[in-house]
């Protein structure tokens, strides 16, 4: 006698499938919560996509480090900024050190915002997706700003040059991706969540 169905069984080998029996409403709506659960916690930790994230945020903080040093660096080693900023110097350009001091405020205020994020990004903490999205939008936007008064206080400069226009435009495609990717993915909604 078949332990499974109570039918005979006739020869001494097992079933090759068990029998099909009807499922109440409670089973299938187990197995389906189990297959969900199962699924979404595939979808947690620093994997998939957010390495592209991780690596990104890493490079870019590189990235900035370099371009500060190699931004700033000469006017500090040199007496070029108090040329540039001192009234009675020939090489004078009215409010060039409020331009050349709030750059490097904002500049030093990136590099600690992305070291911020990479220290969210690691400890998988909540707050990580809400500030990725602040930074990212903050940066499309100064791109364009800085731009713009640059040129107006050196008038003389071609700050809309294809390196600026390259930028804002590496900054609007990252922005695209990667903001949509914070507020949908269900890898970001189940990865960060630590306080």
């Amino acid at each position: 006698m078949c332990p499974t169905c109570g039918s005979k069984n006739l020869d001494a080998s097992p079933p090759l499938s068990p029998p099909t029996q009807l499922s109440s409403p409670q089973a299938t709506n187990n197995i389906n919560s189990s297959t969900a659960t199962t699924s979404s916690s595939q979808l947690k930790g620093l994997g998939g996509w957010l390495i592209l994230v991780g690596f990104g945020l890493i490079f870019s903080l590189l990235r900035l480090i370099v371009a500060l040093n190699a931004t700033y660096k000469p006017y500090i080693d040199s007496d070029l900024l108090d040329k540039l900023t001192n009234s009675n110097s020939a090489s004078y350009i009215p409010n060039f050190n409020l331009l050349f001091y709030a750059e490097s405020a904002i500049s030093i205020f990136i590099i600690l915002m992305c070291l911020y994020l990479i220290f969210l990004f690691f400890t998988k903490n909540k707050k990580f997706p809400k500030y990725y999205i602040f930074i990212t939008l903050f940066t499309i936007l100064y791109i364009p700003v800085d731009a713009y008064i640059v040129s107006v206080v050196i008038s003389d400069s071609k700050v809309w040059s294809d390196e600026t226009i390259k930028s804002i435009f590496q900054t609007l495609f990252s922005g695209a991706i990667w903001i949509p990717y914070m507020l949908k993915s269900k890898r970001v909604r189940n990865t960060f969540i630590e306080d």
